[in-house]
């Protein structure tokens, strides 16, 4: 049995020997072929005839309605290299006398990908712009900032790189590899923006969308000093306030409950406190936001009249800051900052009303006989956000919220009479609030690829701690 495997073993050794030494005989063999004006197929022709060989290849991958001229005095692996080379041809053997031809694919394209950010915070850049100068080819970077533009190869390609409130970035690419990158925007100084006109090539991503920034918030007018981004699209065509004041919205006749809210992509069910009077969204933990009227996504498709998408900060990758502000009603406080430098950074906001701490005094300076009744009422939020840079290509995102309303009412009374002895305490405790979680994990898969999954956690509830206490007692009896 061994000896006729090792037969076997050699007899296969000594045919692909043979077989590697026939073709390379064949590529020695003595050719030459001159040739004016002639088609691809002539050509050919003329080389299995003097060479002695057979091509075996598709009609469709040949040149077409072009004369040529084809000039070898050589051997035939010169005359082949030439078909590779002025036709774009590849070759390969096969057997003694036969050549495999095939087209050569060429690379036309290639791809330019990676992420925007912004100096001095590493923040991730929503809806960046990147294109060309002639606007030809155009993309925007997504919610994690990412990008992923397809470009023809040429020796030099210029890019712009923008986005409103950031100094464009110009951007020369040479050679035609696939390339990654960050790219770093400067935030820009300026008093007044001019629109001299409308370039007519440019083309608009996602109609129907629009962005909203907070600094466009803080510029309009606010209730007790509060901004609002639900409230400032009220002043968008075709959208109009419940009432007045109130922070919900009507988009083209439908109803506020027909409004789908996102918050870091966690569906919101309440999204106003003081009754409607704000909104839940903290002004100093939000990146961007947008509100989309028409041609919605598929996976939002479970409304009937807009999609609000609220994003928050990231967190600043460089330095440990924060800020913090007093208003007539409320104080907040915003603190964000590296973990592991570089790949963790977190997130952390903080809002609270504080008309429960003055109703108090005020009630009791308008009447004395107000002593027995006490109304309060507060909200809060808290936004915190912990992102992790898993490796280059994979990134983990921890993001939550809790609100909370409270109202509470006291009234008591104590009545005495001749023969009885009255006490009355009405408290009406009434608590909602919102709790939202999200755990997102994101991967940069290709050069044209970005995936993300995410599980997320979305709970209201409205609780009522109310409380009605009455007695009586009879003094008939009792010695005064």
């Amino acid at each position: 049995m061994r000896v006729l495997l090792s037969t076997i073993l050699l007899s296969l050794t000594l045919f692909a020997y043979s077989n590697v030494r026939a073709q390379s005989n064949i590529l020695l063999r003595k050719t030459t072929v001159n040739l004016q004006k002639v088609s691809v197929k002539e050509i050919l022709t003329a080389i299995e005839k003097e060479a002695q060989v057979v091509f075996n290849y598709q009609s469709s991958i040949l040149p077409k309605g072009s004369r040529y001229s084809f000039n070898v005095d050589g051997t035939l692996k010169n005359a082949l290299e030439l078909i590779s080379t002025k036709f774009g041809l590849s070759y390969s053997l096969v057997g003694a006398n036969s050549i495999v031809l095939k087209r050569v694919i060429v690379k036309r394209n290639f791809t330019l990908s990676g992420y925007v950010e912004e100096q001095f915070t590493g923040e991730r850049i929503i809806d960046a712009y990147v294109y060309t100068k002639d606007f030809k080819y155009v993309t925007q970077s997504n919610d994690l900032g990412y990008f992923s533009i397809s470009l023809p190869i040429k020796d030099t390609t210029k890019l712009i790189i923008s986005r409103v409130g950031f100094e464009k970035y110009f951007l020369t690419i040479t050679g035609s590899e696939d390339k990654r990158l960050v790219v770093i925007l400067k935030k820009e100084k300026f008093n007044a923006i001019k629109i001299k006109k409308h370039h007519k090539k440019w083309r608009v991503l996602r109609a129907g969308t629009t962005t909203i920034t907070v600094k466009e918030t803080e510029n309009e007018p606010a209730l007790f000093g509060e901004s609002d981004i639900i409230k400032s699209l009220q002043h968008y065509p075709g959208v109009q306030s419940v009432n007045e004041g109130i922070s919900g919205i009507i988009v083209r006749g439908g109803t506020p409950d027909q409004n789908l809210v996102l918050l870091d992509g966690i569906p919101v069910y309440q999204a106003s406190h003081l009754f409607g009077l704000f909104s839940i969204f903290n002004g100093d933990a939000i990146k961007k936001a947008s509100f989309t009227k028409s041609n919605f996504s598929v996976k939002n498709s479970s409304r009937l009249s807009s999609i609000i998408d609220v994003r928050t900060k990231d967190g600043n990758k460089e330095k440990f800051g924060g800020e913090g502000s007093v208003g007539l009603v409320s104080s907040k406080l915003m603190l964000e900052g590296p973990i592991i430098k570089d790949r963790t950074t977190f997130l952390l906001s903080g809002r609270r009303t504080y008309i429960d701490l003055l109703g108090a005094p005020i009630l009791s300076l308008v009447s004395q006989d107000l002593k027995d009744f006490a109304a309060s009422y507060y909200f809060y939020d808290l936004n915190g956000k912990v992102t992790h840079k898993l490796s280059k290509n994979n990134t983990l995102q921890l993001s939550s919220y809790h609100g909370v309303d409270r109202t509470r009412i006291k009234n008591s009374h104590n009545i005495k009479t001749s023969d009885s002895k009255t006490k009355e305490k009405d408290i009406q405790d009434l608590i909602w609030d919102n709790t939202l979680v999200s755990l997102k994990y994101s991967k940069y898969i290709s050069k044209k690829w970005h995936g993300d999954a995410a599980i997320v956690y979305s709970n209201y509830s409205i609780r009522n701690n109310s409380e009605y206490i009455y007695t009586q007692e009879s003094t008939v009896g009792e010695i005064e």
